[in-house]
């Protein structure tokens, strides 16, 4: 559906050039519900912009399915549609782009003097449309967001979760294939953020919408993506199915993400907090249960078969995708020799070792 290769952007600042994009390459498939994730100034928000040409990239290539490839050199941006030859991109070619991809924001960005209705019928006041056939489209999207009792309320009556609901209704307006979101949850309470997730896998499955969904929030991804890519300094550091990311992670900053949603990062200030931790000796590991082993009692096996003490500190178990994924942190304690051959039987066993620290 999508395909970005070689994708940079960069800003000039105060005499200093800024990379924000640099040398990013995805495939988003038709119907994926695909995450981009990082820490704030990490690029994410400056490529889902690059890719519907908010920001027109330095070099690179952006192909969406059924419309062809758009190509930028030194400040230019060429268009081959689909069996065609390459020309400047128009500005007639730019509004289709633009048409068939809707985007949300953070912060809403609803118009505060018009009603709901009035928001959402907003991109379609040029599209040609009767005002009757405006009117049925603003009603189908409201019940599809479910907010038609909100129809006459100004954006200063609304939660931010219905705020959210609407400017999605408004995004939908024109039928795209394609929902980029940036953010669109950061702004908005627990309750709400849930609320809103759903609608969107909702969407995704009632309108087959791909949906590209920008966030700093491990949790929302692991909620309703499918694949993710982790950003860095304007890199994509790694990509994937989410359930492969989340279980064995390679990158240090997609630990430091799986280890602020799973809460077994608290390792680190248990450790500081409590010196005695490791004080008698033994070793602290991270085990990571994955499908495959995720029902079967190894730890029970493992003291009983080398004479070792399993101390577990920190556990956690969650459905990814359908699948198990479990995490403990465990202090072994026994002789050295006995500890190498408990955690060699693990790994045989499919579980993923991690050594944190010796006694």
């Amino acid at each position: 559906m999508i395909e970005i290769k070689e994708l940079y952007k960069s800003f000039d600042t105060a005499g200093t050039t800024v990379h924000a994009v640099e040398n990013v390459s995805l495939d988003i498939e038709a119907g994926d519900v695909y995450g981009i994730v990082g820490y704030s100034g990490a690029g994410k928000s400056t490529l889902v912009r690059c890719i519907n040409l908010l920001e027109r990239p330095d070099s690179g290539s952006i192909r969406v399915e059924g419309f062809g490839t758009i190509r930028c050199a030194r400040g230019s941006a060429f268009c081959t549609p689909e069996g065609g030859a390459e020309q400047p991109l128009s500005e007639k070619q730019l509004k289709t782009l633009r048409r068939d991809m809707g985007m949300i924001f953070q912060h809403f960005n609803l118009l505060d003097r018009s009603t709901v209705f009035d928001n959402i019928a907003y991109p379609l006041k040029h599209s040609g449309r009767s005002r009757a056939e405006i009117k049925a489209r603003v009603l189908e999207l409201l019940d599809l967001v479910e907010l038609r009792d909100k129809i006459n309320a100004y954006p200063s009556q609304l939660s931010g979760g219905q705020k959210q609901r609407v400017a999605i209704a408004r995004a939908l307006a024109n039928n795209p294939r394609i929902l980029l979101s940036d953010e669109a949850t950061s702004a908005l309470d627990p309750d709400a953020t849930e609320s809103i997730l759903r609608l969107l896998q909702d969407l995704n499955r009632k309108l087959n919408l791909t949906i590209v969904l920008i966030t700093h929030e491990m949790a929302v991804v692991k909620a309703i993506c499918g694949k993710v890519a982790v950003m860095e300094n304007g890199r994509v550091v790694e990509q994937g199915n989410v359930y492969d990311v989340f279980s064995e992670p390679q990158a240090n900053i997609t630990r430091k993400f799986v280890d602020s949603s799973s809460g077994l990062g608290r390792i680190n200030k248990l450790i500081d907090q409590h010196a005695n931790v490791l004080s008698g000796g033994g070793t602290l590991i991270r085990l990571t249960y994955n499908k495959d082993c995720v029902g079967e009692s190894l730890i029970s096996e493992v003291s009983r078969r080398f004479g070792v003490n399993m101390n577990i500190l920190l556990g956690s178990l969650e459905l990814l995708q359908g699948s198990p994924l479990g995490g403990l942190i465990v202090l072994v304690e026994g002789s050295m020799d006995a500890r190498r051959e408990a955690i060699a039987f693990l790994c045989e066993h499919n579980v993923i070792v991690e050594v944190i620290e010796h006694g």
